[in-house]
């Protein structure tokens, strides 16, 4: 659960500079998978998230390797691409991995959707090239502090129906998503509905319940998170999404199904913890 401390916090539904960033891979393996094209956009939301794009940049990988038609069919990025377009997996992972660190040094919080999934790929993939990781950039400090849209989401409204795609939280918070499946529109997508999270949130509790349309319980769930500063918010959902993991990993056990690949662990998955 996440727990408001007392006193007062510079809170994260303040004006804030976000640098939001995607990946678009040839899988769902993180252990094994390759990231086939990356963006990054830094977002100062002092000017609203419409308007304040301050940079943006995307990047083509080549690994010179087939990519499966099914993650092709997802967000176009075939073989034939990669190499008329791509550049080399090393440098690309070297400075998307840089810009990050960078990103948190310069006091920067990265916004991104489904997040252990990007972080992860990004650490198997720097150390596969030989390209030093985040985390190592960082010095051995934890990747912080990171806002996850599906986590958020999915605490404030854990028992809504219907899919928790980007696709689906941009409809549900209002927000337009322009080339889906684009690294470079998904991260600009999720910092957007991060940014209307941010806003409904501080709306009062009459507003989300008659216009927002929440349950009581999510309305006061909305109140938990509308005091929290970026530290705090970030320590939350770490707790938020271990919560998550296990409600899911003892569904799929009611259902007979396997569930020992149900991670809790966020923003990434450790290293260490998925090597013998």
């Amino acid at each position: 659960m996440l727990v408001r401390e007392a006193g007062t916090v510079t809170t994260w539904t303040s004006s804030l500079r976000m640098t939001a960033w995607d990946t678009e891979t040839d899988g769902t393996d993180v252990e094994n998978g390759h990231i086939v094209q990356a963006a990054i956009a830094w977002i100062d939301t002092t000017q609203g998230p419409q308007q304040g794009v301050a940079d943006k940049r995307t990047w083509i990988l080549n690994h010179n390797i087939d990519i499966p038609q099914a993650a092709a069919d997802v967000h176009g990025i075939t073989r034939e691409r990669c190499t008329a377009e791509g550049q080399d997996p090393a440098a690309v992972l070297d400075e998307v991995a840089q810009h990050l660190a960078d990103a948190i040094a310069a006091g920067w919080v990265l916004v991104g959707m489904n997040v252990p999934f990007d972080f992860t790929m990004l650490d198997r993939g720097c150390r596969r090239l030989g390209v030093p990781t985040l985390s190592e950039r960082l010095g051995g400090a934890e990747i912080r502090p990171v806002i996850d849209a599906y986590v958020i989401d999915k605490y404030v409204e854990p028992y809504r129906k219907g899919k928790r795609t980007l696709t689906a939280l941009c409809e549900r918070y209002q927000v337009p998503l322009v080339d889906a499946h684009d690294a470079a529109g998904d991260a600009l997508a999720a910092a957007r509905v991060v940014w209307r999270m941010g806003q409904v949130v501080r709306r009062p509790v009459s507003w989300l319940r008659s216009e927002w349309g929440l349950k009581p319980q999510d309305a006061e769930r909305c109140l938990r998170l509308a005091g929290l500063s970026l530290e705090q918010l970030h320590d939350g959902q770490v707790k938020a999404k271990q919560q998550q993991a296990e409600s899911f990993r003892q569904y799929l056990i009611k259902q007979g199904k396997p569930a020992d690949d149900v991670s809790g662990d966020w923003p990434m998955v450790p290293y260490a913890a998925s090597t013998p």
